[in-house]
């Protein structure tokens, strides 16, 4: 143009603040005892607990910081299992801690913790199985489906309404509380290529009623997750 014009930027959002000081840590006992009683369920397993943390931060950290949140927004904290061992807090190195499943009927996850939406801390709330490489979604439960699954592990807890368990697995046991990933190439990968064989699980809590924003991360329990794996004699 000839005539340069001024600069008129979008102004800053504000930006709606999460967290209403309510959390969910008065179910901290109650999930010690459904960890507690799935480790007993599952005695004769191998057991692999895995740790769960933020998987990606607000976006505005993602503009300053310059990482890729992929498409994150505020409408829930975003959880995962598949962290620690990074070179930054959110840049992963080559030592991932994704987790494999085979095929086989006595290697599994289960998947547990709070159920947001019955704590009021979520509109609702899922699960996913994810492939690493390629971050594909291959399999979800949404807290609709939750109430009635921890009582298999703490039947007549008090508090067994506000938690949740499930299985995951590459194929069914007919029970009412187990997904099914499906089988990747080679009957082992996450869906989308055969070199794709390692996943992971992450977490969402939807849209705090009170708020209409996700949840504030240090006012939930963190959803969490068990890998079983049968011993076999040699």
């Amino acid at each position: 143009p000839k005539v340069s014009g001024a600069l008129d930027p979008y102004p800053t959002p504000a930006l709606k603040p999460r967290g209403t000081g309510i959390t969910e840590h008065r179910l901290s006992g109650a999930v010690e005892d459904l960890r507690q009683a799935i480790l007993n369920y599952y005695s004769d397993y191998e057991a692999t607990e895995l740790k769960t943390e933020i998987w990606l931060p607000e976006t505005f950290v993602g503009i300053e910081d310059r990482i890729d949140v992929v498409g994150e927004s505020r409408d829930t904290p975003y959880l995962w299992t598949n962290g620690e061992i990074r070179d930054t807090p959110y840049h992963k190195t080559n030592h991932s801690l994704a987790f494999t499943l085979s095929d086989d009927p006595d290697e599994f996850l289960i998947v547990y913790g709070v159920n947001h939406q019955a704590t009021g801390k979520a509109t609702y709330s899922n699960f996913a199985v994810y492939g690493e490489k390629y971050i594909n979604g291959v399999a979800s439960v949404a807290s609709p489906s939750f109430p009635g699954s921890a009582e298999v592990y703490i039947p007549g807890h008090p508090e067994a309404g506000f938690l949740y368990a499930w299985k995951v697995a590459r194929s069914s046991d007919d029970s009412d509380y187990c997904l099914t990933v499906p089988y990747g190439p080679l009957r082992y990968g996450f869906g989308v290529d055969a070199d794709d064989q390692c996943g992971y699980v992450g977490f969402r809590a939807y849209l705090e009623p009170e708020t209409t924003v996700g949840a504030k991360w240090d006012e939930l329990i963190y959803d969490r997750v068990i890998k079983f794996k049968k011993h076999y004699k040699s």
